[in-house]
């Protein structure tokens, strides 16, 4: 029902079909939880759904979304969380079973978006995870550890599943 709404959607804001040569709607890419199609195609089959521009092989149609959607008046949703280190958002800290567990939700709006998260910590392993949306996501997440001064610690962005964990030592 979501892929239905957000397809007729797309058209009262002007945009059109997702095509190839030899379909009408493009069906996408891909299987399982990581199985791609763009919302302006045939999206119902596909766990990752996402308006797309024609970034796809054999594409008819190159029409951004984003900029024909802006066009119309609809702006992306206020962006949740800072892009930088010094605007990041802290997370939240519970402790349990003598764990500290860190949380934090977010919502990715447009496809330059980036949430940056912070949390303070002293020297030994973290395990980090994030989880996308249960059912019809739109976001195939890929996460980075820095530390206070930007530097990448590691990195994560798993292949066949569309959240993705990271432990490190810091």
């Amino acid at each position: 029902i979501a892929e239905c709404i957000s397809h007729e959607l797309g058209h009262t804001l002007g945009l059109h079909h997702q095509s190839t040569a030899a379909e009408t709607y493009y069906g996408g890419s891909g299987t399982g939880e990581t199985g791609w199609a763009p919302i302006m195609g045939v999206s119902y089959y596909k766990n990752l759904t996402q308006w797309a521009k024609g970034e796809y092989a054999g594409a008819t149609n190159k029409e951004d979304a984003y900029a024909v959607m802006l066009k119309q008046g609809l702006s992306p949703v206020a962006d949740d969380h800072g892009n930088t280190i010094a605007t990041a958002s802290n997370m939240t800290s519970s402790v349990a079973n003598g764990l500290n567990n860190l949380s934090a939700s977010g919502v990715i709006s447009t496809p330059n978006d980036i949430d940056m998260l912070a949390f303070n910590a002293g020297a030994g392993t973290v395990t980090l995870a994030a989880v996308a949306a249960p059912l019809s996501a739109n976001l195939d997440i890929a996460l980075q550890l820095l530390d206070a001064s930007g530097k990448v610690i590691a990195t994560s962005n798993a292949v066949d599943t569309l959240g993705t964990t990271i432990t490190a030592n810091i």
